[in-house]
């Protein structure tokens, strides 16, 4: 697949808020220089991305964006600062770069499964589960926490999802 960059001015068909290049030069300055990353990789980054759509605050600046274009916004605080509803911020570049960092190295979603299999459960009184030494030892999941940790300012406070009348 081909990207296609969102850069603030509603682009058809936008799959990614950032460059090949520009992320692999994000990727490096992030520490990550190890890592090569694809057009598939940074096309995934923006889909993980994607699914924090109900949390971020604002609104769309148009109805027929890009599926996967959840900015530019309208309303959009960070900081204190309203971001302009014709801009990217850096921080939704930098997450989708986390993303496509963790998926590079074999994460396939956000952490749901740490790769932990039941092996007992017991409740009498009190609860008590083992698992299996099967569980996942690898960084994946620490990169994931740091996507959603860089997306923290375009997220709602709540964590919840908004209803929009």
């Amino acid at each position: 697949m081909t990207i296609i960059v969102e850069d603030g001015t509603v682009v058809a068909n936008a799959n990614s808020y950032i460059s090949l290049v520009d992320a692999q030069s994000l990727a490096d300055n992030l520490g990550y220089n190890t890592v090569t990353l694809t057009e598939d990789d940074v096309i995934k980054g923006m889909r993980e991305v994607h699914k924090y759509s109900m949390q971020f605050k604002g609104t769309r600046v148009d109805a027929d964006q890009s599926v996967l274009a959840d900015f530019p916004r309208n309303d959009v605080w960070k900081y204190g600062n309203l971001v302009a509803n014709d801009s990217i911020p850096d921080e939704l570049k930098q997450a989708q770069v986390e993303a496509a960092i963790s998926i590079n190295g074999g994460t396939v979603s956000f952490g749901v499964d740490d790769g932990k299999k039941v092996a007992s459960e017991a409740v009498s009184g009190a609860v008590s589960i083992s698992y299996f030494d099967n569980g996942s030892s690898s960084s994946g999941s620490q990169r994931v926490e740091a996507t959603y940790q860089t997306l923290q300012p375009l997220l709602n406070n709540s964590g919840a999802m908004r209803l929009i009348r």
